[in-house]
C-alpha cells in the first residue's frame, strides 16, 4: 500500500476513534449511570447501521456482493469478543423484554459453551466453531442488541463463509469480509473504551459467552463495574500464547 493510501486508511480509522471517544465522554459528562451506559450502546450502534446502511447502498450501486441475510447463520458459530458495555446493554434486554423461560435457555447455553472454550488454549479456541447462546432457528434472539464484533461482519461470498466453518483448524483460511466496516467498528469501540478507562473502569475484551456466564452466574451488576470494582475475571495468556497473536 502506498504512502498516500496507508494515510487515508489511518486517518479514517482515527476519525472513528474519535467518534467514539467523544461520543461516551460527552454521554457520562452530563450523566454517569446505567442508563448512560446504554445510551453509549444505543447511539453507537445508530450511527454504525447507519454506515452499514450507506455502504451496502453503494456496494449495490457498484455491483458488489452483499452476502449477509437473514437465515444465514455460518458466522453466527464462532468467536466472539466483547466489551462489558456491549454486554450490560445486551443483558438490560433481556431482563425487560424476553421471557424468564428463554432467558434460562440462554443462560445455560452460555455456560455450557463457556466451560468447554474456557480449558481451550486461545489459538484453539479462536477458531472453535459452535453456535451461538442466541441463535435458535438460525436466526438472532438479540438481532437489533447484538455487539459490534457481529454488527460489523459484512461477507461479499457466502461460499467464503462456509469454507472457513468447515474449516476450523486451517487458521489461513478466512471469509471474504468487507474491510471498512470492522475497522470503523473496532476503532468506535476503542475509542469509548479509552473515555471509559479514564472513569476508571475495566473495558478489556471479553468472550460473548465468558461475559455472559460471570454476569448470570457471579450475578453481576452495571453499578458494580460503574464504579470500578473488578467484576469480570479474564483468564491471563500463556507466554505461548501471546507468542501465537503476535505471529498472526
Amino acid at each position: 500500500m502506498s504512502g498516500s493510501k496507508t494515510n487515508i486508511v489511518n486517518d479514517i480509522e482515527n476519525a472513528f476513534y474519535r467518534d467514539g471517544y467523544f461520543l461516551a465522554k460527552n454521554i457520562i459528562n452530563s450523566e454517569f449511570d446505567s442508563r448512560s451506559i446504554y445510551n453509549i450502546s444505543k447511539n453507537t450502534y445508530k450511527i454504525i447501521d447507519g454506515l452499514l446502511s450507506l455502504f451496502v447502498d453503494k456496494c449495490n450501486n457498484e455491483n458488489k456482493n452483499i452476502a449477509c441475510k437473514q437465515g444465514c447463520a455460518w458466522c453466527c458459530h464462532q468467536t466472539v469478543m466483547v466489551l462489558p458495555f456491549e454486554v450490560f446493554y445486551i443483558i438490560n434486554y433481556l431482563y425487560t423484554k424476553i421471557s424468564f423461560e428463554d432467558i434460562k435457555k440462554i443462560k445455560d447455553r452460555a455456560i455450557k459453551k463457556d466451560e468447554k472454550t474456557s480449558k481451550m488454549l486461545a489459538m484453539k479456541y479462536i477458531n472453535y466453531k459452535e453456535k451461538c447462546p442466541f441463535l435458535e432457528n438460525e436466526s438472532c434472539l438479540i438481532y437489533e442488541y447484538r455487539p459490534m464484533a457481529c454488527r460489523t461482519y459484512l461477507s461479499s461470498a457466502v461460499d467464503s463463509c462456509v469454507h472457513e466453518f468447515r474449516n476450523p483448524k486451517k487458521v489461513n483460511i478466512f471469509p471474504a469480509l468487507y474491510d471498512l466496516p470492522l475497522k470503523a467498528g473496532r476503532m468506535m469501540n476503542e475509542g469509548i473504551a479509552k473515555a471509559l478507562s479514564e472513569k476508571d473502569i475495566n473495558v478489556e475484551e471479553l468472550k460473548f459467552e465468558s461475559a455472559l456466564k460471570q454476569v448470570f452466574e457471579k450475578e453481576i451488576t452495571i453499578d458494580e463495574w460503574i464504579q470500578g470494582k473488578k467484576t469480570f475475571f479474564k483468564k491471563p495468556l500463556t507466554k505461548k500464547e501471546i507468542k501465537y497473536f503476535n505471529k498472526i
